[in-house]
């Protein structure tokens, strides 16, 4: 998926990694100390802009690496 800007996608994504490596909620909370409602919240996109720190603390709980790719923009 090409990132748009919209941080809805990327949690869009981290929520499907969860299911492939069956992790819950829950263990988001164990694994970062964050409560639950901070991960509803982040999932839900109801955190208008999380920092990279914080999603890549939230890839870390999920057993995924958030990769960037930065690549020539194709404009004339």
């Amino acid at each position: 998926m090409k990132y748009t800007g919209d941080v809805n996608e990327i949690m869009k994504l981290i929520k499907h990694r969860m299911i492939d490596n069956d992790v819950t909620q829950k263990d988001i909370c164990n694994a970062t100390g964050w409560s639950k409602g901070t991960v509803s919240n982040l999932l839900g996109g109801k955190t208008e802009n999380p920092s990279l720190k914080i999603i890549l603390q939230l890839c870390d709980a999920i057993g995924c690496d958030f990769m960037i790719d930065i690549t020539e923009n194709n404009q004339d």
